[in-house]
């Protein structure tokens, strides 16, 4: 078997207008979605992917001007550990449908969101774990109008593991938002979600996270974080954790913050000899560089990291 192997499938389904009062879209940039349903599409033709033990897969979709509609389903090879980096760009509307299922077996999910500064982007990510599975997503949002990345995850077996790490990087009147939803179905699961946002200007970053522990899933250990510092008093952070828990026997917790750059740690490092813009950079490096950091796949961290460094010495004004 080839590392990667690719099928293709029969089409692309629709995307759907979110009802006014769906909680999920609550602080979306509506505007954006609905001038982008006038553009012209293309539906790409939808693939499955088998992906093999050390398999590395890099995928890019972009829409250029128009508007394209991708759909893949994913799995790995029992036992086996892939990488898959999905990019999405263009100056258009990319919307994608990625469907994931995984049996005692691993999958290290890395999502880009680079698209141009008039584009909107939506990901839907659906993932199904069995026993033994492991997921690890990584978001980055560092471009588009209208970003958002939504995930639905279900541990649907014996030691089933889902790891999510967010990086929410707006400026301008950007709109940005990772939204999960995660269903604890048995015993012995575990989810940790770790979300960091850097908001400047009239700029809005999102976060929505549910976590619902069913009736009989004992052991469950799952948690939220989710933090967001504001470089203007102009922008904007919505932080919304819950929990819904209906087991008695679990470890479960969230929290979330919304703050601006710490005044001590700049003066103090002011103090040392470094200049205003260069300290608060350095403190904002700092803020999500440990979520990056932990990113299994090192060519994926190295251009994520290029991403972050360049967004913030691009709107230097915003900071210093």
């Amino acid at each position: 078997m080839s590392a990667a192997t690719i099928t293709t499938l029969a089409r692309t389904p629709p995307f759907a207008m979110p009802h006014p009062k769906d909680e999920a879209w609550r602080y979306s940039d509506r505007a954006t979605l609905a001038r982008v349903q006038d553009l012209a599409a293309r539906r790409a033709a939808p693939v499955a992917r088998r992906l093999a033990d050390g398999a590395r897969v890099e995928a890019r979709l972009c829409a250029d001007g128009g508007a394209v509609h991708h759909a893949e389903t994913v799995t790995v090879a029992a036992r086996g550990t892939a990488t898959l980096v999905h990019r999405l760009a263009g100056a258009g509307w990319t919307n994608a449908a990625i469907d994931i299922a995984l049996k005692d077996a691993c999958l290290n999910h890395v999502v880009i969101q680079e698209a141009d500064d008039a584009a909107a982007v939506t990901a839907s990510v659906t993932a199904r774990l069995e026993a033994g599975a492991r997921y690890n997503l990584f978001v980055l949002h560092q471009g588009a109008k209208f970003g958002r990345v939504a995930l639905d995850a279900t541990l649907a077996g014996a030691d089933a593991a889902f790891d999510l790490a967010a990086v929410q990087l707006a400026r301008g009147k950007q709109v940005v938002e990772t939204v999960s939803h995660t269903r604890h179905r048995v015993p012995h699961t575990q989810s940790n979600q770790i979300v960091r946002s850097v908001v400047g200007a009239r700029a809005s970053a999102n976060y929505l996270g549910k976590i619902v522990v069913e009736k009989g899933a004992q052991k469950t250990d799952a948690s939220q974080n989710a933090r967001a510092l504001l470089l203007n008093r102009t922008a904007t952070a919505n932080t919304k954790p819950e929990l819904e828990i209906y087991a008695d026997d679990v470890k479960c917790a969230h929290g979330a913050a919304v703050g601006a750059l710490d005044e001590a740690a700049l003066f103090y490092l002011m103090s040392r000899g470094i200049g205003p813009g260069q300290a608060r950079a350095m403190l904002i490096e700092g803020f999500i560089a440990d979520i990056i950091g932990a990113v299994a796949d090192e060519r994926a961290q190295a251009l994520i990291h290029a991403k972050a460094s360049a967004w913030l010495h691009a709107g230097e004004e915003e900071v210093a």
